[in-house]
């Protein structure tokens, strides 16, 4: 078990690019552009064993966007990733235009800068709790991968930035850290060569590490925290989905990708 690491740099896109995504031949009114901080893993990467891991944004990527401070009231306002950022260290990120004429779009500050919080991995069930300043959510025990060494290691994580956005801006640029553990199995046997790795499943014989279960983000002091009375587990276990296709080990490492909560004191755990 390994902790993989990597940097990411910012890039642009151009318009031709954008109107492939928007389905039209104009330029969205705002993008967002970002990468994660540097040592910190990304969403997925390119060459395990190089020096430096080239870590790269995965098809159907989305993000979150919430309004911290300010009057613009963005609440969960999604934006999708570029179909051509896919494969790619950039991030270029559209927001999804509102379903009906009356629907607000992404809102801007209309004078001065409001700050803007943008977590990854979307989803729509997120809300930031207005009594305790948190985003609550649940980190499967159960967690899935769609291929063995697929290299996507942040689709179950949690991951977030703040961003200073003015009124005039036409590209929001955004920094994230991931906030969760990832963990790395990688299997290599000639005894098992003719065999595909299905499942890894990492567990406290003695129940007492906190592993997987219901957690919250902590907006104001930028933390996990595992609210009190949460449900949570010892356990934890990705597996390969059902309709995998079939690869043989051969002479060929298979790789799987566990998502932890942070901070598990594992020093007494069996």
């Amino acid at each position: 078990m390994i902790f993989c690491t990597a940097a990411l740099v910012l890039a642009a896109c151009t318009n031709e690019q954008l109107a492939e995504t928007s389905g039209t031949s104009t330029k969205p009114a705002v993008t967002l552009e970002g990468g994660f901080t540097w040592a910190d893993t990304k969403t997925a990467f390119t060459d395990a064993e190089a020096p430096t891991n080239k870590l790269v944004w995965s098809k159907d990527d989305a993000i979150g966007i919430f309004t911290v401070s300010g009057s613009t009231n963005n609440i969960n306002y999604r934006a999708n990733l570029l179909r051509t950022s896919i494969g790619s260290s950039n991030g270029v990120f559209i927001p999804v235009e509102p379903e009906s004429e009356e629907a607000d779009g992404l809102k801007l500050p209309e004078k001065g800068t409001e700050n803007f919080l943008i977590y990854y991995p979307y989803s729509e069930k997120a809300d930031l709790n207005v009594d305790d300043f948190m985003i609550h959510g649940n980190l499967s025990e159960l967690q899935e991968q769609a291929a063995v060494s697929d290299k996507e290691i942040g689709k179950n994580g949690f991951a977030y930035g703040f961003t200073q956005v003015a009124a005039d801006t036409k590209k929001i640029d955004f920094s994230l850290t991931h906030a969760m553990s990832y963990i790395r199995f990688v299997v290599a046997s000639t005894d098992y060569a003719d065999y595909m790795l299905k499942s890894v499943q990492l567990y406290d014989a003695a129940g007492e590490a906190v592993l997987t279960g219901e957690y919250a983000f902590d907006v104001e002091n930028k933390a996990i925290v595992v609210p009190e009375n949460g449900k949570t587990s010892s356990s934890a276990k990705v597996a390969l989905a059902d309709n995998a296709q079939f690869k043989a080990i051969g002479s060929d490492k298979q790789e799987l990708y566990l998502t932890l909560l942070p901070g598990a004191d594992l020093t007494s755990a069996t």
